[in-house]
């Protein structure tokens, strides 16, 4: 494996060294041409996203090929200058990831790369309706646990009244016999 020299990429910027840099080589080149990137970025992210800075900024300059397909090689960039106003469009490296990512895109539309923040928000979303899904689950059981102890206490109270108006009646029936006897108070 060989090791990358800033000195020597800046000497000579070219597609094919970009390729061959590692993730802490690429932000080490990002941070010489000062292109603001977050370090979070995957490799391929960054593969994609420093090429584009240093066409802007002229760095490096994309060989204009009249067949974008033939007689290229893998890892070559492809520019056809076929935007309004004269300015040249980059295909993406034939064999690079963003041919590889734009390829997979066409067949299978959505499922791409993702950038870091929309699966933060992702991620986010997903802890929220699992959130509220368990507030809704604790709110149901709470409201659940009241009525039954609502009813509980209904049923308490009723059996309470039950037996006291069983007593009662109870204290009743032995007054009227007592009275029939002749021996008691006459009833209320």
């Amino acid at each position: 494996m060989t090791t990358f020299d800033l000195e020597e990429f800046v000497a000579e910027p070219t597609h094919v060294a970009l390729e061959l840099c590692r993730k802490v080589d690429l932000l080490e080149i990002a941070r010489h041409y000062a292109i603001p990137l977050s370090p979070a970025l995957r490799v391929g992210e960054l593969r994609e996203a420093i090429p584009s800075e240093l066409v802007a900024n002229g760095v490096v300059v994309l060989p204009v090929s009249s067949d974008p397909v033939a007689g290229a090689a893998v890892g070559d960039a492809v520019v056809s200058p076929v935007r309004p106003g004269g300015e040249r469009v980059e295909q993406p490296q034939l064999g690079s990831p963003a041919a590889l990512f734009e390829e997979a895109e066409e067949k299978s539309p959505g499922l791409g790369l993702r950038s870091p923040r929309d699966v933060r928000v992702d991620v986010r979303i997903a802890r929220l309706k699992h959130e509220r899904e368990k507030e809704e689950r604790e709110f149901h059981l709470k409201r659940e646990i009241e009525l039954r102890r609502i009813e509980v206490e209904a049923a308490t109270a009723r059996e309470v009244e039950l037996r006291k108006l069983e007593a009662d009646t109870a204290v009743k029936m032995r007054q009227l016999e007592l009275h029939a006897a002749g021996r008691g108070p006459a009833p209320l």
